[in-house]
């Protein structure tokens, strides 16, 4: 390691880590029920721009705040009790990145973490490692490749621990098909939404022509293990990122209904995000299935032809939109609302970090509008709801939506490269990223719509937070499933099956009163 003492050691490593760079690519887009603030929008294109003012908590910390140099050392002098004969496979490197992990967690997650929590997570870090690999200084023969994932799971483990169902720690493997699914470009997958559930990941819509479609996977079926990984108590973003993969790679799903795992092949699923109709004289209707990068223009354009086609009166359709980019809510919010009404307001720790409000009136201002929503309408669906409901601009129908009232910031770990005196040359990417809640986005009237969680599960409780509709009009499992369907037959352009839809009628009933 080129380094005399672990205190040395230390000393340079808290240092060079402290002084990494904030990377351009740590701005990164959030996918699957979770959103983060971005202060600028993503797409330049649009007539106007929402704004920003920035509160007290919008200042980066410095350094950990609660995580003392007494606490990393503790942990270097666990992992390296010889610091003149280290572990072979051992690297910098590694090392490195449990420390700045643990570092980012002290200074951005949503609550702070004492030092007494942090000498209790640290502990009990040390006992799971030597509980599953034994004591580091007699590990002589472990593999560099041992080490690492051997400290993945260590990070694994203490972010478990903080219990947050939306902070995840992810090796590179997990972090590019997470970075890639918000970009709009084809993905390998098995073609299936999902949600998560006590027994591991259950399929809510299987999407047509699909490997999962081909391979008779169902809407319900539940998803126990994942090439021979259990899914229980993993964070569904775990799941899905294990689900993807190459196009033509397999992927083995164990099924609850099934007594043999089912062998899929993975294929490019090409993003389908958006479709537009009239959906009665004079009412136009848009469905959009995730606020990814550009969706905004996306739904604007789609606004647009339906205007000219004769549409005076809009509806929106959310169900089934777990969210994404807090940036693209923000921008199709704006287009609706007066200057100067406030969107959204995220906080850090009850402290003000952004509020953002529109910067002149929205080129659809004064258009009767509803909004249609589900229990599957999470984050950005909710943020554009609450907005137009509480602003008075729109009519929100349907059931109540997710609670998804948090907000998360990816974070790559970015590490010093050394050269061979031990002197810091420069800065990486190992890969890895940590995905950390950092706190809450509240809506105009300043109320938070986070759900509840059950402690047993960190899954959260439906009807325990969310949007309330102006009108109710609930489902059945069943009947939502169907609805769903047959909007997905229409968003892959195929024959929608002949399915009632009582909250889109319910919503031209209300245009049509106005």
């Amino acid at each position: 390691m080129n380094i005399k003492t672990t205190h040395q050691f230390i000393a340079a490593l808290l240092s060079s880590l402290l002084a990494a760079p904030a990377m351009a690519e740590a701005l990164l887009p959030v996918q699957l029920q979770r959103i983060r603030p971005v202060s600028e929008r993503s797409s330049p294109a649009s007539k106007i721009k929402y704004k920003t003012e920035y509160g007290p908590a919008a200042q980066e910390p410095a350094s950990p705040p609660n995580l003392t140099d007494e606490q990393f050392q503790k942990l270097a002098d666990f992992l390296i009790p010889d610091p003149q004969n280290p572990a072979d496979g051992l690297t910098p490197g590694i090392i490195d990145r449990l420390m700045k992990v643990l570092g980012e967690l002290d200074m951005y997650y949503k609550r702070p973490i004492p030092q007494s929590e942090w000498d209790r997570l640290i502990k009990e870090m040390q006992d799971d490692f030597i509980k599953k690999n034994g004591q580091p200084g007699a590990l002589t023969t472990l593999s560099t490749n041992q080490w690492d994932q051997s400290i993945n799971e260590m990070l694994r483990g203490v972010v478990a621990k903080l219990g947050d169902p939306h902070t995840t720690f992810m090796d590179p493997k997990q972090a590019a098909a997470f970075n890639g699914s918000m970009t709009g470009k084809d993905f390998g997958g098995i073609g299936a939404s999902l949600k998560k559930v006590p027994d591991g990941a259950e399929l809510i819509i299987v999407f047509p022509d699909s490997p999962a479609k081909k391979a008779d996977l169902r809407p319900g079926d539940v998803v126990t293990a994942i090439d021979g990984v259990p899914t229980k108590d993993q964070d569904l973003d775990l799941v899905v990122t294990r689900m993807r993969g190459e196009a033509g790679t397999p992927v083995n799903i164990r099924i609850k209904r099934l007594d043999e795992p089912v062998e899929v092949t993975r294929a490019a699923i090409p993003p389908r995000e958006i479709f537009a109709k009239m959906a009665a004289p004079k009412v136009g209707y848009v469905y959009f299935s995730q606020f990814s990068e550009e969706i905004d223009e996306k739904v604007f354009r789609q606004i647009d032809r339906l205007v000219r086609d004769g549409a005076t009166k809009l509806i929106l359709d959310v169900r089934g939109n777990p969210g994404g980019l807090l940036s693209m809510a923000d921008s199709i919010a704006s287009e609706f609302l007066a200057d100067e009404d406030i969107i959204e307001t995220t906080k850090r720790q009850e402290r003000v970090q952004k509020r953002t409000h529109t910067d002149g009136r929205g080129r659809y201002y004064g258009m009767p509008l509803a909004i249609i929503v589900n229990g599957y309408s999470a984050s950005a669906s909710e943020v554009i709801a609450a907005a137009l409901q509480q602003h008075k601009k729109a009519t929100v129908i349907g059931s109540q939506s997710y609670g998804k009232g948090s907000f998360q910031q990816v974070h790559p770990t970015v590490l010093p490269l050394y050269s061979y005196t031990g002197d810091v040359i420069s800065y990486y990417q190992d890969g890895t990223l940590i995905k950390i809640t950092e706190g809450g986005w509240y809506p105009p009237n300043d109320r938070s719509i986070e759900g509840k969680h059950d402690p047993a599960t960190g899954m959260n409780i439906p009807e325990s937070g969310g949007i309330v509709p102006d009108e109710i009009a609930k489902l059945s499992h069943d009947d939502e499933m169907k609805v769903m369907a047959g909007i997905l037959a229409q968003l892959y352009q195929q024959v929608a099956p002949a399915v009632a839809d009582p909250q889109l009628d319910k919503a031209i009933e209300v245009l049509d009163r106005r």
